[in-house]
């Protein structure tokens, strides 16, 4: 019988040339199942997610968050679900870290950003990440210092959240809701966050955007 612990959800959008490194990675670092979930690429990132062996879902309603709850949902029945992008920019060998900090007790496990690649992090996403980190401690008084693209949670965790953010916010309630919710233990590992290796920064690289994934929830 196979034992469906950990899935992937890689929420993606024209990344054919990272997708198939990031999926074969993150099957090579004990996801049983990667998720990716497409919001219409016209690049080949389906194909090229298929054939490294993903489960690839359609998502055309824009949104982060909303693909996101779809690759959840995709992902039923597994005990733990990651969540990162599928530019490259997340190392998927570092699944490992993160499941071993869930292993032991935590429901959120957050990737901490601590070893980044220059030119990786425009200067606005730092500022927003920053302050958004900030509102976060301030309003449930727990620790946490970044808002980052790569997390693992438990299911039954993520269930019980009810997050209904569909857009680049998801994170942010994410993390605020589980730090608000007394009964979740919400971890930070340190992770390497590199360069994207090809196609469009739907956030980093524009103002806008990097203030509404900024937002308080």
């Amino acid at each position: 019988m196979v034992e469906h612990r950990l899935a992937a959800v890689v929420p993606t959008l024209n990344e054919m040339a990272a997708i198939g490194d990031v999926v074969r990675g993150l099957r090579a670092s004990g996801a049983c199942c990667v998720f990716v979930v497409d919001g219409g690429s016209t690049d080949g990132s389906q194909e090229a997610a298929r054939r490294a062996g993903a489960m690839v879902a359609e998502e055309r309603r824009p949104g982060y968050g909303r693909a996101s709850m779809t690759g959840a949902e995709a992902a039923a029945g597994h005990e733990l679900v990651a969540f990162l992008d599928g530019d490259g920019s997340c190392d998927p060998a570092e699944l490992q870290t993160l499941e071993r900090a869930a292993s032991k007790g935590a429901d959120l496990v957050l990737g901490r950003r601590q070893n980044v690649q220059a030119g990786a992090l425009a200067w606005h996403a730092r500022l927003g990440n920053c302050l958004v980190a900030g509102v976060l401690r301030a309003r449930t008084s727990r620790p946490v210092h970044d808002v980052p693209p790569f997390k693992l949670v438990r299911a039954d965790a993520l269930a019980s959240l009810g997050l209904d953010e569909a857009g680049y916010g998801w994170t942010v309630q994410l993390i605020g809701r589980a730090l608000a919710h007394p009964a979740l233990q919400v971890l930070e590992v340190p992770v390497r966050f590199r360069r994207r290796q090809g196609g469009e920064s739907k956030v980093l690289g524009r103002l806008g955007p990097s203030l509404r994934a900024a937002r308080p929830p």
